[in-house]
């Protein structure tokens, strides 16, 4: 939060920034402006939330500065500081829906309760805010949901359809497509967003929105995952600037969210209806892409492919009675080296498609459910397919070899205690905690460990880590004098600005309007 002092006499910011604690109210700058004018500058680049202005003063005086603020539609509070006791004044601090009118010499008790009633109406407004966006969200996700099933056959042409695309503000104009594949999202929403789908979702589409500047034009629909379709309006787009925004998505999002993703876009689509055959034409033309491996790395090349499948049933069935032996036998480094010597001979191609990988993905998936169908000791036990949208051969290789180590691992249920993986988060909360780093210590796959976690626990390991550092966090705040940034510290945050994000999130308030209302109580 950013204050603004609005006055000529410079002595009373500086008693303004001296008598009020303003780390209590997580204020991050104090601002002066010496007249009106001065001060609907600073209002256009800073924005503050909170004002204090004098009645008196040179060039803009504070009755016209407070019509000119209102005017322009800022809704600072706002807090008159005068030695004037002046009817006119006090009016014109109320017809600005003023806080309070405070007289010179400025009382310090005084000033406190007028900023604390000052901020409390900040925070309600943020409140309130917050909640009319959180509703607004919802409804766009699900007619964003309800358009990506129709996108991809899932669902067919309806009233229900018709009135999302409409609630979206999509009609019948000239647009372009493009479906944008994600590799491997797991991994971000598994270490970033402790699983939550929706969470990670929400900041694709703020990336998207931040991109294609004019985002009434771009539309993003979420297929799952992995897989999402935009509609972009011709006429605000074209193909250059288009592809260029397609581009800086995917470099954003490695730089982000450290995966790599690829596209494939189309021509100007004909009406509404025909959408869903171009999003066909786009999967089979994103399925032959050309993919390139070279030093570790999975990248599309040129076009769509322009060779052939290189694919031969029953590369994977073929190594079945192996794999079956080294499941059974619970012997994982064998595991590791037949699935690492299989995907071996696809990288010394160098070249091969999506289509390829989907091909061996259904095998994999088929020998997967055949093992499970054999094993009287597993049961009822469920395990992820093989997702057919990657195309990462290294990512391919580690879901590959995850699967098969969780089927091989489940022999372990017993053996592992999974009371001594909580009790040793809740012991080491304040040390940089992992579900990789985890699984390696307590000697069991990542899928399989979180599985085992969250049926004992009911919420991921991510959940209970940031769980015990926020409820830490909320004991110091309560219990002691020690600064926010120092608590982040002893609880497992190097970036103390991250910390208070996720403090926030986590409590609805900053750490410094958390301290403050348990001081109040």
């Amino acid at each position: 939060m950013k204050v603004l002092v609005v006055d000529d006499q410079q002595h009373v910011y500086k008693a303004v920034q001296l008598l009020v604690n303003w780390e209590l109210y997580d204020v991050t700058e104090v601002l002066y402006a010496s007249n009106g004018s001065e001060a609907l500058e600073i209002m256009e680049r800073d924005a503050p939330e909170l004002v204090f202005t004098d009645m008196q003063m040179p060039v803009m005086d504070g009755p016209h500065f407070l019509q000119e603020l209102r005017n322009k539609g800022f809704e600072s509070e706002v807090i008159a500081v005068s030695g004037y006791n002046d009817f006119a004044y006090v009016m014109s601090m109320l017809h600005a829906s003023g806080v309070e009118y405070l007289l010179k010499p400025i009382d310090e008790e005084e000033l406190n309760e007028a900023v604390s009633k000052a901020v409390n109406r900040i925070w309600e407004k943020e409140k309130e805010k917050k909640s009319r966006e959180e509703i607004v969200q919802i409804q766009r996700e699900r007619n964003c949901q309800k358009i990506g099933a129709w996108l991809n056959g899932t669902v067919k042409f309806s009233c229900e359809i018709e009135e999302s695309l409409e609630y979206m503000g999509i009609r019948e104009e000239d647009y372009r497509m493009a479906l944008f594949l994600i590799n491997n999202p797991e991994k971000p929403i598994n270490d970033m967003y402790d699983e939550n789908l929706t969470e990670f979702q929400r900041d694709l589409y703020r990336i998207t929105g931040d991109i294609f500047e004019k985002s009434a034009a771009c539309h993003m629909f979420p297929v799952n995952s992995f897989m999402y379709y935009f509609l972009i309006q011709v006429a605000a787009y074209d193909e250059e600037e288009y592809c260029s925004c397609l581009n800086r998505m995917v470099r954003r999002l490695h730089k982000i969210m450290s995966v790599e993703s690829m596209y494939v876009y189309s021509g100007r689509v004909g009406t509404i209806r025909q959408i869903p055959a171009v999003t066909n034409t786009l999967k089979s033309s994103i399925q032959l892409k050309t993919l390139q491996y070279t030093n570790g790395i999975t990248l599309p090349v040129g076009s769509d492919a322009d060779h052939a499948v290189d694919y031969h049933e029953g590369r994977i069935s073929g190594l079945a009675y192996l794999l079956r032996m080294a499941v059974k036998e619970k012997d994982l480094e064998t595991i590791g080296s037949i699935i690492t010597e299989f995907c071996g001979g696809i990288r010394a191609k160098k070249e091969f498609s999506l289509y390829e990988l989907q091909l061996y993905s259904t095998e994999v998936n088929l020998l997967l459910k055949k093992i499970l169908a054999e094993s009287r000791e597993i049961g009822s036990f469920h395990l992820k397919q093989i997702s057919p949208w990657i195309y990462d051969l290294d990512v391919w290789e580690m879901n590959v070899k995850e699967a098969f180590f969780e089927i091989a691992s489940c022999h372990f249920e017993e053996s592992l205690n999974i009371t001594s993986v909580h009790a040793f988060i809740l012991e080491n909360y304040q040390k940089e905690l992992s579900i990789p780093y985890l699984s390696e210590r307590f000697n069991q796959s990542p899928q399989y460990l979180s599985k085992l976690y969250k049926n004992k626990y009911g919420e991921t390991i991510g959940q209970t880590i940031k769980r015990t550092r926020m409820e830490k966090a909320k004991e110091y705040l309560r219990y002691s004098t020690i600064p926010a940034k120092e608590i982040a510290l002893l609880t497992g945050f190097e970036d103390d600005n991250y910390f208070g994000k996720v403090f926030k999130k986590y409590c609805g308030i900053s750490p410094q309007q958390y301290r403050k209302e348990r001081y109040e109580k």
